[in-house]
């Protein structure tokens, strides 16, 4: 019976050091090595609490980066006069002590740092307290149009003041390097925008001429766009805050839902595809029908369902108006079933109470007899 590390243990490879990753589950990190002499951290060494790293064999230390997520800790390296090397220090650290040289490829300087040989430093960001003996790249200055407070250059030995020296720059010294995308000028000349299309440009201002990607503007007119950079206000489509107009054909290829009290179409002819027509659809009772127009102002005859008496109705001329809610029969529809012998009892589907059962016919289909409800 043997024990196979490879079924809790990811990453298995010589040399690294294993971490939990769990109750019943560890890793090889790639990143902490450790060779029987040598601790090897590939990654960033994040300090919790004070900190003290020292080494007593020979050769220098070296460090990834250093870094502290709170402002309480305290770093302290120590080996002797050895080189420390450090890939960077965090702003996080209280303090950095090194007991020999210091080296660091950045150092951010918002924490307190103290080496009792040199620091050096490919950067330095912050405030500097001691005397740089050797600082990369001086900075030279020409001395005609810039200046400095003593000297001509400036390396990191003392304080300076870099400051434009009067009379140094003048307008030609605002060469063409001044003038960017989108404006003219320069060189001697005042700075101006290059107009391009929809921009005009006065003493003052810059503003937007939008005629000059919007054709036929005027007052109600829909836009619609032409491009990718220009519009028409169509004459045929407008909107007054209120009336939408359309003069011409309109297609709707979805539901048109009408939730105001009138519906006008005036047409010569209208054609509907639908096969049935549903009328008073919010309601549950109450007339309802058409009306065509036989005087003035809508008014006219009308065929209709008469809901008191449950009977479809018919009005003669200039009975009923386009806007009725409730319409008078002069007539109604008699209503033909049929049955197979003489019919018993009352009239069934049409007709409200026996009075209004009246006219209603039932056709025997053996005796052929033709019966009518009184």
């Amino acid at each position: 019976i043997a024990v196979d590390v490879s079924d809790f243990m990811a990453n298995g490879s010589n040399n690294r050091i294993v971490t939990a990753t769990g109750t019943d589950a560890m890793n090889a990190e790639a990143n902490l090595t450790f060779d029987g002499s040598t601790l090897d951290n590939t990654g960033t060494y994040s300090a919790h609490g004070s900190q003290i790293i020292s080494g007593s064999n020979a050769g220098d230390l070296s460090f990834g980066d250093v870094a502290e997520d709170g402002s309480r800790t305290t770093v302290k390296i120590t080996d002797g006069s050895r080189l420390v090397t450090v890939g960077g220090v965090d702003a996080g650290l209280s303090r950095l002590t090194v007991d020999g040289d210091f080296n660091a490829s950045h150092i951010t300087a918002s924490l307190n740092i103290s080496a009792s040989g040199t620091i050096t430093a490919n950067a330095f960001v912050g405030d500097l307290t001691g005397t740089a003996t050797n600082v990369s790249n001086n900075l030279t200055v020409d001395n005609a149009t810039i200046q400095l407070n003593s000297g001509t250059t400036y390396n990191g030995s003392a304080a300076r003041t870099i400051s434009i020296k009067d009379g140094g720059v003048d307008a030609d010294a605002l060469a063409a390097a001044v003038a960017g995308n989108g404006l003219t000028g320069g060189g001697g000349s005042a700075l101006a925008v290059g107009v391009g299309t929809g921009l005009d440009v006065s003493a003052n201002a810059i503003a937007v001429d939008v005629s000059d990607f919007m054709s036929n503007g005027a007052n109600n007119r829909i836009v619609t766009a032409t491009g990718t950079d220009a519009m028409n206000s169509e004459a045929n489509l407008t909107f007054d805050g209120s009336l939408l107009t359309v003069t011409g054909d309109a297609t709707v290829t979805g539901d048109l839902t009408v939730t105001g009290d009138l519906v006008s179409l005036q047409v010569t002819n209208l054609n509907v595809d639908d096969q049935f027509i549903l009328m008073n659809s919010g309601s549950t009772s109450g007339d309802g029908g058409i009306v065509v127009q036989t005087g003035a102002a809508g008014i006219g005859t009308s065929m209709f369902y008469d809901d008191s008496l449950k009977r479809w109705g018919l009005a003669y001329e200039d009975q009923a108006a386009w806007n009725s809610t409730a319409v008078v029969a002069d007539y109604h529809v008699a209503a033909i079933s049929q049955s197979a012998g003489a019919p018993t009892g009352n009239p069934v589907g049409f007709g409200a109470d026996q009075a209004s059962r009246a006219g209603l016919m039932v056709v025997d289909t053996d005796s052929e007899d033709i019966y009518i409800f009184s």
